[in-house]
């Protein structure tokens, strides 16, 4: 009897130890997984730099700043636009 009680804990306590580790590894492959996945932006953000060509009129200039705006207008799902001069 001694022994078969021996041999029946033996076999639980390996279940257990089997069991524990099959969850140990689900888990640290869940984990892992989790830092594998990326999301996207909500918004999406391109900074376009131009230069004028030496002797441009201010009006041709203007009419391309329209342009780009007029173009941006019929984007499906664009929300804003900034044009904005600025010198570094």
């Amino acid at each position: 009897m001694n022994a078969s009680r021996h041999r029946i804990t033996v076999i639980v306590g390996g279940t257990f130890l089997l069991l524990g580790a099959f969850l140990a590894g689900a888990w640290h492959a869940q984990s892992v997984a989790a830092q594998n996945k990326f999301g996207q932006p909500k918004s999406v953000i391109h900074v376009v730099i131009y230069k004028w060509k030496d002797g441009v009129s201010d009006a041709d200039k203007q009419q391309a700043l329209d342009g780009i705006k007029d173009m941006a207008g019929k984007i499906p799902g664009m929300k804003n636009v900034w044009l904005k001069t600025q010198r570094n």
